[in-house]
This record gives C-alpha cells, sequence and structure tokens, in this order.
C-alpha cells in the first residue's frame, strides 16, 4: 500500500512539473489579452468622443433643410422654423405661422454626426 502510495505521489508531482508552466502561460496570456481588450475600449470611446465632437449644429442643419424646404415650397417665408437637438439627430420642422392658413410645412430628421437627412415629410 505505501508502494503505491508513493507511486501515485510520484505521478500527481511530475504532472504537476508539467501542468503548473501550461496554467502560468495561460495566466499570462489572460493578462496581455485583457489588457488589448482594455486599451481597445479606450482607443474606442476616443473615436466615439471624436465623433460627437465633430457633430453639426443647429445653423447646418437648418440649411440642410431650407435647401430641401425651398426646393420643393418656395417660399418659406410663411413658415415658423424650429430646430431641436434629440438623441444626436435634429428635428426641423415648418408651421405655418398664420394660424388662419390651411396645411402644413415640411418636417425634417437630420443626423447630427453627419449631416445626413435620415427621413422627411412634406405636408400641403
Amino acid at each position: 500500500m505505501n508502494r503505491l502510495m508513493r507511486i501515485v505521489d510520484r505521478s500527481l508531482i511530475s504532472k504537476s512539473k508539467h501542468i503548473l508552466p501550461i496554467v502560468g502561460f495561460l495566466l499570462i496570456l489572460a493578462y496581455f489579452v485583457s489588457e488589448f481588450k482594455v486599451s481597445n475600449d479606450v482607443s474606442n470611446s476616443e473615436v466615439a468622443m471624436d465623433e460627437r465632437e465633430e457633430k453639426i449644429g443647429r445653423e447646418e442643419a437648418l440649411r440642410i433643410a431650407n435647401e430641401d424646404a425651398a426646393r420643393m415650397y418656395r417660399d418659406l417665408s410663411i413658415y415658423h422654423i424650429q430646430a431641436e437637438l434629440r438623441n444626436d439627430k435634429w428635428y426641423v420642422d415648418y408651421e405655418i405661422s398664420n394660424p388662419q392658413m390651411v396645411g402644413g410645412g415640411p418636417h425634417y430628421v437630420i443626423s447630427a454626426r453627419t449631416g445626413e437627412v435620415l427621413s422627411f415629410r412634406y405636408e400641403q
């Protein structure tokens, strides 16, 4: 029985000699992978911050909307124009100033990051 115990102990010791370097290697590998992920997340957040800083302003959103609205409606003097920034989008609405007039104006949703017209609706 003692001999069997010594054999089992020796086999465990010899196996642990091979397992310890592998475990150590895996721990080091896990460390570098986690460091890469953290540094990658930081660079992605820096890109996100850069994109947020490149937003178009209210005046640019109005210019984009006015170009299309003037083409479709010609005379924009009868409209009260509102521009509101929500969730990285400019909502530009043309409402008729005179309450006695019937109809409506155009409505635009413009990306605050790119200036692209995401959607529009025309009322007559």
